[in-house]
C-alpha cells in the first residue's frame, strides 16, 4: 500500500515474495508432492549405475559441498591407499581395493580406469594426474613421493592435509 501511494512498484524480489505467500495454498501442495515422488524415485533407483554416475557427479560440482566432497574422497583415498602400501599389497592391487573408499562412482570409477592405465606401461603418478577431480597440488606430492620412494608417507601427508581442510570447511 506504501509503495502503491508513493507510484512506484515493489522490488522484484519482493513481489516475488508476495506472490509466493499470496498463492502458497496452492504452491505447497505441489511442491510437497513434488519432493515425495522424487524421494521415491531416488530411493529406488539409488543403486543404478545411471543414477550413481549423476548424483555423484553433481556432489562433485555443487559449489560448496563438492569441494568438501572432493576433500574427503581425496582424504579417504590417501590415507587407505597408505595402510595399504604399508601393509605390503602392490600398487595396483591397492588401487583396486580402495577405489571404493572415495564413497563417489565418479572418483572410483576414474581410479579403477588409472590401475588399467598402470597395468598397460603406465606409472601412478601419471595415470593420477589425468584425473580431473584430483587437485593438482595431489598429483605433485604424488609424483615427489613416488621418486623419492616414500610414496605411503607422502600419501599420509596428504591425507593429513585434507583431514585438516574438511575439519576447517
Amino acid at each position: 500500500e506504501m509503495f502503491e501511494g508513493l507510484g512506484a512498484e515493489l522490488p522484484v524480489a519482493t513481489q516475488v515474495l508476495v506472490n509466493i505467500s499470496n498463492n502458497s495454498i496452492i504452491i505447497f501442495p505441489i511442491l510437497a508432492v513434488i519432493s515425495l515422488a522424487l524421494a521415491i524415485f531416488y530411493r529406488k533407483y539409488k543403486n543404478e549405475v545411471w543414477m550413481l554416475s549423476r548424483v555423484d557427479a553433481l556432489k562433485l560440482r555443487l559449489p560448496v559441498f563438492g569441494s568438501l566432497s572432493t576433500k574427503i574422497a581425496v582424504s579417504r583415498f590417501s590415507r587407505n591407499l597408505s595402510m595399504m602400501l604399508k601393509a605390503g599389497v602392490s600398487l595396483p592391487n591397492a588401487l583396486r581395493k580402495v577405489a571404493g573408499t572415495a564413497d563417489n562412482w565418479v572418483i572410483s570409477t576414474a581410479i579403477e580406469k588409472s590401475v588399467v592405465e598402470m597395468e598397460n606401461g603406465g606409472n601412478f603418478s601419471n595415470s593420477i594426474g589425468k584425473l580431473t577431480m584430483f587437485p593438482s597440488m595431489v598429483t605433485q606430492m604424488i609424483v615427489v613421493g613416488e621418486k623419492s620412494g616414500s610414496l605411503a608417507d607422502m600419501l599420509d601427508t596428504i591425507a593429513d592435509f585434507y583431514d585438516e581442510e574438511v575439519k576447517e570447511a
